[in-house]
């Protein structure tokens, strides 16, 4: 390592990996700290990397996003070729899933970010190729940036020249890259599944002892569920590593979308409101022995003003409460009828055996109504001639008196 690259000036270590190493540094000129990232020298192993290396770091520097590193200088140094990019001090997502899987709710921000900057790249034909939590870095307040743009394309472009093999991180290549095939956008949203499957796990969707069998797993396994995950995030992660490219989300936004629509509430079914019982109140005992069971809702209809007008001149008619007839039964109407008639019957009999019957003109004798209990029998009639209701008594003595309603009366008993 040297002590300065270009005017910056070595600070110490950042992290190291298969593509490079990333060194603290600091700026004389804008008096600022950066990241100076040393490629490895397999990276660029061949007479035309510094056509290359300068080609794609051009390239990446022109890729202008609010969640991309951006790319400062690039040089070479002693042999050895650098980049020089702005310094992010909040770790890795590699970092933050080493210390546990990840909450949905924490993740979403992340890949949202990350998508955006994917599809970025993507309208602009630039593919990452290395889509790992070690790439995704953060600023000091928490906003994630997808860094390494190009590094695995000049690794990529180095080993088809000399037949090293592929060139990526085996953990989350997608298919077509461990099959030698060429790379997409679709691969790019593979591994960003395989790093959100990382995140929400704690682990890595594949894991084996050698790199060859985790590359064959890619190929032909499907990722094991997570314990505690809801299946719609785990098809949305399913999907975005299935092994044909066309089954995959068509863009890294589309998979960021269907993992937030799994977050909102509406995502586990629709709340139905159910309103509560309606209890009636207690009725009293004499309403709960004649009420055989409770009416049906009725609809309450307002009538225009004209027909309240028309109503109110109608004469109030009164239902009882219970809804039937009051009419008596049949057999105690027959039984007044026959008891009416065998009373008319003893009042002739009276009338036709008694003193001055026989004259046409029947005795009467003023009754008051306190004299009615002495009369042997009490008969309430109505006069055919005129409509009033009169009591007439018979007296132990024969003789038979009559009164109205509204007060004493005299009358012949009925014939």
């Amino acid at each position: 390592m040297a002590e300065r690259y270009g005017r910056y000036e070595v600070r110490g270590g950042i992290g190291h990996g298969g593509m490079g190493t990333v060194y603290r540094a600091w700026d004389p000129r804008f008096r600022r700290e950066v990241a100076v990232k040393i490629l490895a020298a397999n990276v660029l192993a061949d007479s035309t990397a510094r056509t290359r290396f300068e080609h794609e770091a051009r390239a990446i520097a022109a890729l202008e996003h609010h969640a991309i590193v951006p790319v400062y200088d690039f040089g070479e140094e002693g042999g050895e070729l650098y980049l020089v990019m702005r310094l992010l001090s909040g770790g890795s997502l590699a970092d933050r899933v080493a210390r546990g899987p990840l909450p949905l709710e924490e993740l979403l921000p992340v890949v949202q970010r990350v998508a955006e900057a994917l599809d970025h790249a993507h309208a602009r034909g630039v593919v990452h190729r290395d889509v790992k939590p070690a790439n995704v870095l953060f600023d000091g307040a928490g906003n994630a940036f997808l860094s390494d743009f190009g590094i695995a394309r000049m690794a990529e472009q180095t080993a088809s020249l000399t037949g090293v093999g592929v060139v990526g991180s085996p953990t989350y290549m997608s298919p077509e890259q461990a099959e030698g095939r060429p790379v997409t956008p679709a691969s790019d949203v593979y591994s960003l599944g395989a790093t959100v499957y990382e995140a929400l796990a704690g682990r890595p969707p594949f894991a084996a002892d050698h790199p060859l069998a985790v590359l064959l797993q890619h190929i032909r396994d499907e990722p094991p569920a997570i314990a505690g995950v809801q299946p719609a995030v785990m098809a949305a992660v399913r999907r975005a590593m299935a092994k044909r490219e066309p089954e995959r989300f068509g863009t890294a936004g589309a998979l960021a979308s269907a993992l937030a629509h799994t977050a909102r509430p509406e995502a586990s079914g629709p709340t139905v409101a159910t309103a509560a019982p309606v209890v009636p109140p207690a009725l009293p005992a004499t309403a709960v022995a004649t009420r055989v069971a409770a009416p049906l809702p009725r609809t309450v209809v307002t009538p225009a003003p004209e027909e309240r007008a028309a109503a109110a001149s109608q004469p109030e008619r009164v239902i009882p409460a219970s809804g039937r007839s009051r009419r008596p039964p049949i057999w105690i109407a027959g039984a007044a009828v026959v008891l009416l008639g065998v009373a008319m019957a003893l009042v002739q009999a009276v009338w036709d055996g008694g003193g001055g019957a026989r004259s046409g003109t029947p005795p009467t004798t003023a009754l008051a109504k306190s004299d009615a209990t002495a009369a042997a029998l009490v008969v309430r009639f109505k006069k055919v001639s005129a409509s009033e209701d009169h009591t007439c008594g018979v007296k132990t003595d024969g003789t038979v008196a009559c009164w109205g309603d509204t007060g004493l009366d005299q009358a012949t008993p009925p014939t």
